[in-house]
């Protein structure tokens, strides 16, 4: 168990932009001597225009360092609602998750934990203040029987709301000697957005990639095959990796964004995509990490539902320019460049392996 260890620092570098890395941790004011951290998410959640860090520990109290503007930190995880679940108790972190889900503009928190502790959900409330949602929402009682690692939002259906995929599995490979009713190997879970605040699980309704059960780990999301169509990759310990391939086929809109910078990093992390298209308005963060041990695909991908254009689309850079497309077609790939005041479409070829 995490309490008979003893935890190990953070790390925090700064990247001189020569090749080489600095360690910034005590001078940014994020150093904590006994952290148990499983995961760290990145991301503007006060809209304030500068990346806070939120950490998920192992039975210690989550942080969430706010980004104080000149290179230091400020740890506020109790203050802001989410160091503690809503009674109040330590969490066993092992994932993070950050994405807008009721499309308010406010980015809101997903943290996975463990077998009958529940997942947690909390909603952004725009004040510097996430208040826990897990019962409300609908997450709370699906959660309760597993034990939770890699996952977080993504949206499978392309209606416009960021749904949620958690891949589960235990720790003890022995469990089901102790606590025949718990299994180490358990099937991966899917809930639907509904778009008023709702969750409903649909893991019964996903496939067989969800019925059968595995040690899930790592989950990262990407358009492996470039349709349109959010997929799902999840590392399992003692088994091959699965790749879960999205079928799509409902019909729904979607476009995708990537980002290059120039004056910005090139993989235009921490840059903001916000896009309206019909009666919503969405926006994602380029961010690396979150998940459990995960990188997802840096693009940018959105659900349309049935709109078969957007409005408009904003991108706000590190750097601070912002640049804005008017107008833009619905079901394709586009490459944005820091700077350049033109969507660049892309294409894709598909290759047909012959046997």
């Amino acid at each position: 168990a995490p309490s008979v260890y003893r935890g190990s620092p953070d790390a925090l570098y700064h990247n001189n932009g020569n090749g080489t890395f600095t360690n910034v941790t005590v001078a940014a004011k994020i150093y904590q001597p006994e952290g148990k951290n499983l995961s760290v998410g990145a991301a503007d959640y006060d809209n304030d225009g500068w990346p806070d860090l939120f950490v998920a520990n192992d039975g210690l109290d989550a942080y969430l360092y706010h980004n104080e503007r000149n290179g230091t930190f400020k740890e506020i995880g109790v203050v802001s609602g989410m160091a503690l679940t809503a009674e109040g108790r330590v969490m066993a972190a092992m994932c993070i998750s950050l994405g807008d889900y009721d499309n308010d503009g406010w980015l809101d928190l997903y943290i996975s934990d463990f077998q009958r502790s529940s997942d947690h959900l909390w909603h952004n409330e725009g004040s510097g203040f996430f208040a826990e949602v897990s019962d409300q929402a609908g997450i709370t009682r699906p959660t309760h029987d597993v034990l939770s690692f890699g996952g977080g939002f993504f949206d499978y259906d392309n209606d416009g709301w960021q749904d949620i995929f958690i891949a589960n599995g235990h720790v003890y490979p022995e469990v089901e000697q102790a606590t025949p009713e718990i299994h180490y190997k358990q099937t991966n879970m899917l809930f639907h957005n509904e778009g008023n605040g709702k969750f409903v699980e649909t893991t019964k309704l996903a496939g067989s990639g969800f019925q059968t059960p595995y040690v899930g780990r790592g989950v990262a999301f990407a358009d492996f095959d470039n349709d349109g169509s959010m997929d799902v990759i999840v590392a399992n310990n003692g088994d091959p990796p699965l790749l879960l391939h999205n079928s799509g086929g409902n019909g729904n809109h979607f476009v995708n964004f990537k980002l290059v910078g120039t004056k910005s990093n090139r993989d235009g992390m921490g840059a903001r995509v916000k896009v309206v298209a019909g009666r919503l308005s969405q926006i994602r963060e380029i961010a690396g990490g979150g998940s459990y041990l995960s990188q997802s695909d840096l693009r940018a991908n959105f659900g349309l539902g049935k709109t078969s254009g957007l409005e408009s689309v904003e991108v706000t850079w590190p750097s601070g320019q912002r640049q804005l497309f008017r107008n833009v077609e619905a079901d394709k790939f586009y490459l944005i460049e820091e700077g350049k005041d033109q969507l660049q479409e892309q294409q894709f070829v598909r290759k047909t392996v012959m046997k």
